[in-house]
């Protein structure tokens, strides 16, 4: 849609940003676990058989597009976005660059998560949260997402996110055990 970079700047500018929150289908939020940094939230959260799943981050963008980031018990994250208007066919893969300005891109594969959600996973859970922590646009490019959004505070909402996932990992949940936004409306 918008390949200009001032106007994920311009959104969080707005009033209009709102904070909403999408669980995954059987998902639980842990009580107690919820946090706020700046424009960003996040919280841990069960699997439908109660068992953890995740501690994630995310912010809504006041034209409707979602970025969330998930931390992982087997040091993984994963990033997942939706954006109005654009589908994924669910398991589908697709050859992606993720991208912050400062560095370079990240290639690999991103995958259809649900038919609104594509994600993007990385190993190493220290060394994807300083990448993320540099930079204030983030691109997913490849996946029919031409827009660069804005994430600045992440880094303050990524370190609740890791002291979250060091309070309430108790057993080690994967990416690919987790259909995280399966079925999310």
């Amino acid at each position: 849609m918008r390949a200009n970079l001032l106007a994920p700047f311009l959104l969080l500018t707005l009033p209009a940003l709102a904070i909403t929150t999408a669980l995954p289908a059987g998902a639980d939020e842990i009580p107690g676990s919820a946090f706020t940094s700046g424009n960003w939230a996040g919280a841990a959260e069960t699997d439908a058989n109660g068992a953890f799943l995740d501690c994630y981050a995310y912010v809504t963008y006041g034209s409707g597009e979602q970025f969330y980031i998930s931390l992982y018990g087997d040091d993984t994250v994963t990033v997942y976005l939706t954006q109005t208007g654009v589908t994924f066919t669910p398991g589908q893969n697709y050859p992606a660059s993720m991208m912050i300005e400062i560095g370079y891109p990240i290639v690999g594969t991103a995958y259809a998560a649900s038919d609104t959600f594509i994600a993007f996973s990385l190993n190493g859970l220290d060394d994807s949260l300083d990448y993320f922590s540099q930079g204030f646009y983030f691109r997913l490019l490849g996946v029919g997402i031409d827009q660069a959004l804005d994430i600045h505070g992440i880094g303050g909402a990524l370190a609740q996110a890791r002291a979250c996932l060091v309070t309430h990992n108790t057993v080690v949940a994967s990416a690919a055990e987790a259909s995280r936004f399966d079925a999310v409306a």
